[in-house]
């Protein structure tokens, strides 16, 4: 079942890894300079959910993430599951619940609470493919003119972009609402 939070969205895209995924509006998305992704409700003081990347195999990354680098932790429960067309090993170890895949020689690890409903439909809208190859702004008398190539983007899709932490600015947003006059490819 899609939460109601899901039904305004945001389309974040890593900026070095190159996969998308959709948020609600209502959550913030912080990238540290180690590549590690946090998610939490604005104005929450925890983050909900946290992907980590590793450039590791699979097995390793699962005994890097944070629940299972606790002495005494033990895997409760291991099922393997597809989301978005991808081979995905969600774990329970201590009410958290760790998403894994592998993709292009990395390892992707989610961790969020076993009672959290929406990180899970978070990750589902996951998509391993570039999704803007190439973005560029150039400032005009009205405005910015912004033209993006790549994949999986449409008319509708609302595009964040997000760059170490900092999201980038336009005028008073921090989103760009993708329309056909924006000449993307």
């Amino acid at each position: 079942e899609i939460s109601s939070e899901m039904a305004d969205t945001y389309t974040y895209i890593h900026p070095q890894y190159g996969f998308s995924l959709k948020h609600p509006t209502s959550w913030t998305v912080r990238t540290d300079e180690n590549g590690m992704v946090f998610f939490r409700p604005r104005g929450g003081q925890d983050n909900n959910m946290t992907l980590h990347i590793f450039n590791k195999p699979l097995a390793e990354a699962e005994r890097l993430m944070p629940v299972l680098s606790v002495p005494g932790r033990r895997v409760e429960s291991r099922t393997d599951v597809l989301l978005a067309g991808e081979r995905w090993t969600k774990v329970l170890v201590a009410g958290q619940i760790l998403q894994l895949t592998s993709y292009n020689n990395k390892s992707y690890g989610f961790q969020y609470s076993n009672l959290d409903t929406v990180s899970p439909q978070i990750i589902s809208t996951i998509i391993f493919a570039p999704s803007i190859t190439s973005l560029s702004l150039t400032k005009g008398p009205v405005g910015t003119r912004v033209v993006f190539t790549g994949k999986n983007i449409s008319v509708g899709h609302r595009i964040e972009i997000v760059k170490a932490g900092t999201s980038f600015r336009y005028g008073d947003s921090h989103e760009l609402l993708v329309d056909s006059k924006f000449g993307f490819t």
